[in-house]
């Protein structure tokens, strides 16, 4: 009955690595950002109502729609993003700058022109 076992063990278990890609210059599946023809057929339908239709579920997020809120609050409003910093350094030429810099940047944060967490970021100097 060693033959049984010996087969066994001849065929591989799993992939040793990954799919290669495929020779010829063809990719396969569908190109990246390709959309399908139902998304482009909602996206022409729904293209002349969309104002129309965000200003009804605002009104009803407003009149206290519970579902209207959520839909509002995490669809129509963007994510908040961090802004970039404006911010004017004093020049850093030497690393005893760096004191000065910070000492700026903490200043910036105490009379409010940058948030605690924007000041933290940009005195943190790694990158």
């Amino acid at each position: 009955m060693g033959g049984l076992n010996s087969a066994a063990e001849a065929l591989p278990i799993g992939r040793e690595r990954p799919l290669a890609r495929p020779s010829g210059g063809k990719p396969r599946g569908r190109p990246k950002g390709a959309r399908s023809k139902r998304a482009l057929a909602l996206e022409a339908i729904l293209d002349g109502a969309a104002a129309e239709l965000v200003r009804r579920a605002m009104a009803k997020a407003l009149a206290g729609d519970g579902a209207a809120l959520h839909f509002c609050l995490t669809r129509l409003l963007s994510a908040k993003r961090e802004r970039p910093l404006k911010f004017d350094l004093p020049p850093i030429e030497v690393a005893s700058d760096l004191v000065k810099a910070s000492g700026a940047v903490l200043a910036a944060c105490a009379a409010g022109t940058l948030t605690p967490s924007e000041a933290a970021r940009f005195d943190s100097w790694e990158s």
